[in-house]
């Protein structure tokens, strides 16, 4: 991998364009816990191997740090301040706005973008990225959510194999205290719901204002008009949100006065 990336940057400086280039260096999940075949029998070597997380539990395809947390570089020569290290909330789907602002380009306007502008923070202009939400979802299946140094999970999967099971209760976790997210802090805590569902709940009715694309849709896709939407409501179990709304589109039948989003209580 150390090699792949020289070329990649060696090149950049053959060609004179390292100056103009935004290199960004990132994993696009955790450590990997796929078991391999024995190379013979018995094995010497185990027959498996697990990817290392660091301190933090859970490989990929979990909504456990270990999964979540990524490391990530981005090198843009007298840009981006070298050698500066952060801690700071940033999301995959940044570097969607972020980078075509960077590039000049305009973020479109006529849909739902998702991702923040982190051009400040990257230049070193300011010390925080902005984001304080991230919310980790497996499929349409909200998992968990973590503001700032809290995280609430409303399932438990422990692995890529294990099957994930609703929680009664929201488990709330400090990461500060406690990065394997092993001990439960529900009480006296619990403030830390409100924040969190706050946030889930407005994600989740950006979904109700313009659907996910499915896939196969052909390009160029044009988001649906006013009386195309049609709601249909799955329930999930969990206190924090038990309703996730998909849309399709319809030009025979209005929308859901309700939108398809309901609230739990009690």
């Amino acid at each position: 991998m150390d090699d792949f990336t020289g070329v990649i940057l060696d090149k950049l400086d053959e060609l004179g364009i390292a100056g103009d280039t935004i290199v960004v260096w990132a994993s696009d999940n955790g450590s990997d816990p796929t078991y391999r075949f024995p190379a013979i029998d018995p094995d010497p070597a185990g027959g498996q191997w697990h990817g290392f997380s660091g301190p933090w539990r859970g490989g990929l395809f979990t909504a456990l740090e270990g999964s979540n947390r990524t490391p990530c570089l981005v090198r843009w020569p007298g840009k981006v301040p070298a050698g500066r290290v952060s801690n700071e909330l940033v999301h995959q789907v940044d570097f969607f706005t972020t980078l075509i602002k960077a590039g000049g380009g305009a973020v479109p306007g006529d849909r739902q973008i998702d991702g923040m502008d982190m051009s400040g923070f990257l230049l070193g202009d300011a010390e925080e990225s902005g984001r304080d939400v991230i919310l980790c979802l497996q499929g349409n299946r909200l998992q968990a959510a973590k503001w700032h140094q809290w995280k609430v999970h409303l399932f438990t999967q422990d692995d890529f194999y294990s099957t994930w099971v609703p929680n009664n209760m929201p488990l709330l976790y400090n990461l500060e205290w406690d990065p394997r997210e092993e001990h439960q802090v529900d009480f006296p805590h619990g403030w830390v719901i409100h924040p969190i569902a706050a946030a889930a709940g407005a994600f989740l009715r950006t979904l109700v204002t313009e659907p996910p694309v499915k896939p196969g849709t052909p390009d160029p896709y044009l988001p649906p008009g006013p009386g195309e939407l049609l709601p249909q409501t799955h329930l999930q179990i969990g206190p924090i949100m038990q309703y996730i709304t998909t849309l399709v589109r319809s030009h025979d039948e209005l929308p859901d006065p309700a939108h398809g989003i309901e609230h739990q209580s009690g």
